[in-house]
């Protein structure tokens, strides 16, 4: 028998273990979720749904009650506000006509009586006005809210009631489904005279809306009035039939007395909507449950495929001479073990590309160092001095001078060192190959070089002056007026450390458009912007950059057709040529 078990136990597991992934999935849904889900609905729904009739019947007569207060509550607010004003000094005076002159009485209006009217009738959103009828003849009618003598009477229904107006009492007319009305005498302080009655008209629609939370349905039979309010989806109207004739057998009824307006409301439970709260409380428990663990078994499922699929994905989108490591969210996992080890293995690659890289330029570094040290200077050197005696002789001075800084410009070339070099050396180097040029193009060209700060222990890479000299020469010969290029250095005050220095190169050639200049300005700052233009500034940039640190380098101000304007960032350094490094003091 154990045998049999074990033998079906694995024949079963290897099966699953043949099925696809989605399959396991929905056999996983269906076992896990779906069967157990159900059975626990079914169990929960046989066990409480008697209780849960009860419960919802006691609900409704809680809520009922807890309305009923609610209604006596801001009944008897509304109530208070009419004593708060009957009691007030301002009004009782100016009703009883203690003020002369209308002047006087318009004063004491605006100051105190309007304000607390306009008080009183937001003090409960069911008030919708307020009105005083008075006893004697007033010169004023505070808009509408004040009536004299002789043009106010009471309901001829409320006539038995006037005695108990020095209390107050509520009214409502019949035929009337939305108002109820609250009358209250005003008398003088020692109740000896009858000032006004206030009348309050309150929306009763208003104040039935604490009935709202109940759901079964609801009467309400006022005395006086032989037809009963019914709600309606919310409304209130006058019924057509009686609670009786539209409760269904089996139904529950529950009255209440409401003390302040001498009237009764009714609840009617029906047990049909009682079945239907009870199933829909029910299925939306249970649903509730069942969404749960259906999101808890889905996003166990997806935290498995979507890491695969997403290390799947990055594998498909990189390139060959472009790998890049995956983000991983540091899990210990076999798929969290996958990805580490994916990308220690492009760490790896990259190790490796960059090594590659590197041995490419050393090896070309060699050959052109090696082609470099066939030309002998000193050769040359004789050969140009040669030519510069026997331009002398020929009294060819000026080709004498070009021959000097032609020597001069060659010998910083061909200087073996190809480390770091001061400051002065470059600005001669500079100098002699503007001088060549000046030589050549005559007045066409007009250059300068300025020093305005100590340069003596500046160190700077070789070769940072000369292409951008080149460039404002080659893109200045298309002007038609005379090309002015202007070499200065500075101290940067205004950066931090202010012993920093600037080197700046300004032309008046033709400028650089914006659309360019923006993409030269994203080629020195962003590393990984692919051009095959500008390669020399982006040169200049990055060895600045890695000689002196973010923050120095190479800044470029030009406007189409009004020149240029490059900036060179420089640090005071103690610089070791042989390392090719820097450091600043």
């Amino acid at each position: 028998m154990i045998q049999t078990c074990r033998h079906w136990f694995l024949a079963a597991r290897r099966r699953f273990l043949d099925l696809k992934l989605s399959r396991k999935l929905l056999l996983g849904y269906l076992l896990i979720i779906l069967i157990p889900s159900l059975t626990m609905e079914f169990w929960i729904y046989h066990l409480n749904y008697t209780a849960l009739m009860q419960q919802h019947i006691q609900n409704e007569k809680g809520v009922l009650q807890s309305s009923v207060k609610n209604l006596n509550n801001r009944m008897n607010q509304i109530q208070e506000a009419a004593r708060f004003a009957a009691s007030n000094t301002t009004l009782t005076s100016y009703l009883k006509g203690d003020y002369s002159g209308s002047s006087e009485e318009l004063y004491y209006y605006i100051r105190d009586i309007k304000p607390l009217i306009s008080y009183l009738s937001v003090s409960d959103g069911a008030i919708l006005g307020m009105r005083f009828h008075g006893t004697s003849q007033y010169q004023l009618n505070w808009n509408g809210q004040l009536d004299s003598q002789g043009t106010f009477t009471l309901p001829d229904d409320m006539t038995r009631e006037i005695q108990t107006l020095i209390r107050g009492v509520w009214y409502k007319a019949p035929d009337q489904a939305d108002v109820l009305t609250y009358y209250q005498d005003i008398y003088t302080q020692n109740y000896a005279a009858k000032l006004a009655t206030l009348e309050i008209t309150v929306d009763l629609s208003q104040l039935l809306h604490n009935f709202d939370p109940l759901e079964s349905m609801l009467w309400i039979s006022f005395p006086g009035d032989s037809r009963i309010l019914e709600r309606k989806e919310q409304v209130w109207e006058y019924s057509k039939n009686s609670p009786a004739e539209q409760l269904d057998r089996g139904s529950l009824t529950e009255t209440i007395d409401i003390p302040f307006l001498n009237a009764s409301i009714t609840l009617g439970i029906r047990s049909s909507s009682m079945a239907h709260y009870e199933g829909a409380t029910l299925l939306f428990f249970l649903m509730l449950i069942f969404c749960l663990l259906s999101l808890i078994y889905y996003g166990i499922t997806t935290s498995i495929t979507r890491r695969i699929l997403r290390l799947q994905t990055h594998i498909s989108d990189s390139r060959p001479d472009h790998l890049t490591p995956l983000c991983c969210d540091g899990t210990k996992d076999e798929i969290g073990k996958l990805e580490e080890s994916y990308n220690q293995m492009i760490q790896r690659i990259n190790d490796l590309l960059y090594q590659i890289y590197h041995t490419e330029l050393e090896k070309r570094d060699a050959q052109f160092y090696a082609l470099q040290a066939q030309i002998e200077p000193h050769f040359l050197y004789n050969i140009l001095e040669n030519i510069h005696m026997s331009a002398e002789q020929h009294q060819d001075f000026q080709t004498a001078d070009m021959v000097t800084s032609l020597g001069k410009f060659m010998r910083y070339n061909l200087n073996n060192d190809t480390g770091m070099a001061s400051l002065a050396d470059e600005l001669n180097h500079a100098r002699n190959y503007l001088n060549i040029h000046k030589i050549r193009m005559g007045e066409k060209l007009n250059a300068e070089i300025s020093v305005y700060t100590e340069i003596e222990d500046v160190k700077c890479p070789r070769f940072i002056l000369q292409p951008l000299l080149e460039n404002a020469i080659k893109h200045g010969m298309d002007a038609s007026s005379q090309i002015k290029i202007t070499v200065s250095v500075t101290s940067c005050a205004e950066r931090a450390p202010a012993s920093d220095i600037a080197v700046q190169v300004t032309d008046n050639g033709l400028g650089i458009q914006e659309e360019t200049l923006r993409a030269l300005r994203e080629s020195l700052t962003d590393p990984t912007f692919v051009s095959t233009s500008h390669v020399g500034l982006r040169n200049i940039n990055n060895r600045l950059t890695a000689c002196y640190g973010p923050g120095y380098g190479l800044h470029i101000s030009s406007g189409c057709h009004q020149g240029t304007i490059v900036t060179l960032y420089l640090k005071r350094t103690e610089c070791d040529a042989n390392e090719n490094t820097c450091s600043g003091r």
